[in-house]
């Protein structure tokens, strides 16, 4: 019986093993260190309601992502965007949302921390893939600390 069990599990395990996502290596991205202002994003009077009052905003322009899909290249798939759970400088998840906005190849979106968006579902034509993005992060001044870091992760699934 209890090899039966064991080997029930494993075949419950197998079908999840193709729908793990894949991390892309995005190297071929140029590296740079960008240091991006925050602004508040409300200004004026009516600002009585706690979640306005620390409202703020940070604009990167014009950020080249590049990823290296050379393994896939001729497969269906798709990309997404993920943003870790945790955030260096950020105290709770809550107080982040990122959104882009594309130039070309990659959906716009907006992702959360701990959570993933799509980018792009469809032939993997190049071994690098990517696009520019405008991206804005949205902040509550009340969950960020010194030295916030935004590092965001791409990931593939492939089709079937």
């Amino acid at each position: 019986m209890r090899a039966f069990i064991a080997i029930a599990i494993l075949a419950a395990a197998v079908p999840f093993a193709g729908a793990l996502a894949a991390k892309l290596d995005d190297s071929p991205s140029p590296r740079q260190r960008i240091d991006v202002r925050t602004r508040w994003l409300h200004d004026g009077d009516n600002l009585s309601d706690p979640k306005l009052l620390n409202a703020m905003i940070a604009d990167v322009a014009n950020l080249d992502v590049r990823l290296n899909t050379a393994a896939y290249v001729g497969k269906r798939g798709r990309i997404y965007m993920s943003v870790p759970q945790v955030v260096p400088g950020l105290r709770s998840p809550e107080g982040m949302r990122v959104e882009w906005r594309t130039r070309g190849l990659f959906q716009a979106g907006s992702v959360l921390p701990g959570g993933r968006a799509l980018l792009y579902d469809g032939l993997i034509e190049k071994p690098i893939t990517g696009d520019i993005l405008d991206v804005s992060i949205f902040l509550d001044a009340r969950d960020t600390g010194a030295g916030l870091r935004f590092e965001p992760r791409f990931e593939i699934d492939l089709h079937p």
